[in-house]
C-alpha cells in the first residue's frame, strides 16, 4: 500500500480583503505555484457556503469569473463594485471563494481533490473615521449567564468589523482558560460559551486577547472583564 500527500497549487496573496469604497476597482493576486495548469473559478457569497454561485445576489463583479492557470504563472483577478446601495455608516462583508480544479490525471484509477478557499472582503465606506486597528481596543467585555450557562460577551462599539483569533484569562492557576471566539459585527455584541471554569470569569479580571488586522496580522489586546 502506498499513501501521497495533496496540496492546493493556488496562492493568493493576503488573507482578506479591504474594499475602500471611494475605489473604482480591487485587484487580487494568485499565483499557480503547482506544477501543472489549474482552472479556478471564482465568485462571492453572503455568508452561506453553501449556496451556489448563481443564487447569490451580490453588488459586485469579477473578472475574470473563471480561467486557466498554467504552472508557475500570476493571474490579477479585479473585483468591481457595482455602486448597488451599501450601508454608509459601517463596514459590510462579503466572502470571496476561489475554486482550484486540477487537471484529470492519467489512468483509470484516481483520485481528484479540489480545492476551495474562502477570504473575508470588507467593504469600508470613506465616511468612517479613526483607525480600524484601534477597534479591537474599544470592545467591552462582559460575563452573562442565561440558562444555567456562562457567557463572554463581546461588545463592538465600532464602525469595523473585529475578527477576533484568540482570548482567555488566567485563572489562579498557571493554566489560562481560552475561550473560541469569531468575528463581532460593528455596533453589535456576540456571545461565545465560557467551556469551563467559570468562577474565573467575574469582573475586574484581566482578559487577554488577539484580532486580525487588515494585512493578517495579529493584534494584541486586554481588558478587564465588566
Amino acid at each position: 500500500m502506498w499513501a501521497s500527500t495533496a496540496e492546493a497549487a493556488l496562492v493568493i496573496r493576503g488573507t482578506r480583503i479591504i474594499y475602500p469604497a471611494q475605489e473604482r476597482e480591487v485587484s487580487i493576486q494568485l499565483e499557480n505555484k503547482g506544477n501543472d495548469p489549474v482552472l479556478v473559478q471564482s465568485w462571492l457569497d453572503l455568508g452561506d457556503a453553501t449556496v451556489a454561485p448563481s443564487d447569490i445576489p451580490v453588488p459586485f463583479t469579477l473578472s475574470p469569473p473563471i480561467f486557466r492557470m498554467d504552472a508557475d504563472k500570476r493571474q490579477v483577478v479585479r473585483m468591481l463594485y457595482s455602486g448597488e446601495p451599501l450601508a454608509t455608516d459601517r463596514e459590510s462583508v462579503f466572502w470571496i471563494n476561489f475554486l482550484e480544479v486540477p487537471p484529470k490525471a492519467a489512468g483509470a484509477n484516481y483520485l481528484q481533490f479540489t480545492y476551495r478557499t474562502r477570504l473575508k472582503v470588507f467593504f469600508r465606506p470613506s465616511s468612517l473615521g479613526d483607525d480600524p486597528a484601534l477597534a479591537p481596543r474599544k470592545m467591552r467585555w462582559t460575563v452573562v449567564r442565561e440558562a444555567g450557562k456562562h457567557y463572554l460577551e463581546a461588545h463592538n462599539p465600532t464602525p469595523y468589523f473585529v475578527s477576533l483569533f484568540k482570548a482567555d484569562v488566567q485563572a489562579s492557576s498557571l493554566t489560562p482558560i481560552e475561550v473560541p471566539v469569531d468575528m463581532v459585527k460593528p455596533f453589535s455584541s456576540e456571545r461565545f460559551a465560557i467551556p469551563s471554569q467559570a468562577q474565573a470569569f467575574k469582573p475586574g479580571v484581566l482578559l487577554r486577547f488577539q484580532a486580525v488586522n487588515d494585512f493578517g496580522g495579529i493584534i494584541d489586546a486586554e481588558a478587564r472583564l465588566q
